[in-house]
């Protein structure tokens, strides 16, 4: 059954596969290499070049921005599908709903990471395409590691998000509250670009000054995984206290 589950959810993440092919096209078929380091090229395959005043990458791209959605679709029931007809079922059957509920927020964040790295893959594979000349440098190294270490945690802390919502409202209604937030961050981000703390705070707000030092690089970093561990533990409670039958 666990194989099986795995299988699943390998599957799942393949998706991502053929949205950021299609999305990319003008970038694989159509772009000219350019003298520009590879690590900013990557960045803005990300996160696009909006910019205000002297601030550069406000916020998401639309791509990535279906990045977020598609893993939300995809996992967005990983844990409220269990609330449904066989939720009586399960649940009183189980010797600890914290144990449970713990087991499924780890493999979700584990599906997390999967999902990351083979975004981050497709992403570097097309990007190192559009360099005249590209090498693995550090600073190279530095960005892909810190966009992996910020994109994962926001991953699974989106998905559980829905997940939280689609309990006693299903999935559709997860998707929707999940969008409207992530607008809202957005906007956010864009009526306070000249706030260091918006960047650092605000999750979906993004610059370059973000691989260009260390120092905000972890900042950003922990206040991502602070916002995954306070939505896990909001879950986790709210599941143990949840009256299922």
């Amino acid at each position: 059954m666990r194989k099986k589950n795995v299988f699943i959810c390998a599957k799942k993440i393949l998706h991502i596969i053929p949205y950021i092919f299609f999305m990319s096209l003008s970038d694989i078929f159509l772009s000219s290499p350019q003298d520009q380091p590879l690590a900013e090229i990557l960045w803005y395959d990300i996160f696009g070049r909006l910019s205000s005043g002297n601030v550069q990458t406000l916020v998401m791209s639309i791509e990535s921005l279906g990045v977020f959605f598609l893993f939300t679709i995809l996992f967005g029931n990983h844990i409220s599908v269990f609330f449904d007809s066989i939720g009586t079922f399960i649940f009183s059957r189980l010797p600890s709903r914290r144990i449970w509920i713990s087991k499924k927020v780890i493999g979700l964040s584990i599906i997390s990471i999967f999902y990351t790295i083979l975004y981050l893959s497709l992403k570097f594979s097309i990007s190192s395409r559009r360099v005249i000349v590209w090498q693995m440098d550090r600073q190279t190294l530095f960005t892909l590691v810190t966009l992996f270490a910020m994109l994962f945690p926001m991953f699974a802390t989106v998905c559980l998000l829905a997940n939280w919502i689609s309990i006693k409202h299903g999935l559709p209604i997860g998707i929707i509250g999940v969008f409207v937030l992530i607008l809202a961050l957005e906007l956010i981000a864009i009526l306070n670009f000249d706030s260091s703390m918006n960047m650092i705070l605000n999750p979906l707000c993004f610059n370059i000054d973000i691989i260009q030092s260390v120092e905000i690089a972890l900042a950003k970093i922990l206040s991502e995984l602070v916002y995954l561990a306070i939505l896990s533990i909001g879950i986790t409670l709210y599941i143990c206290r949840t009256d299922i039958f």
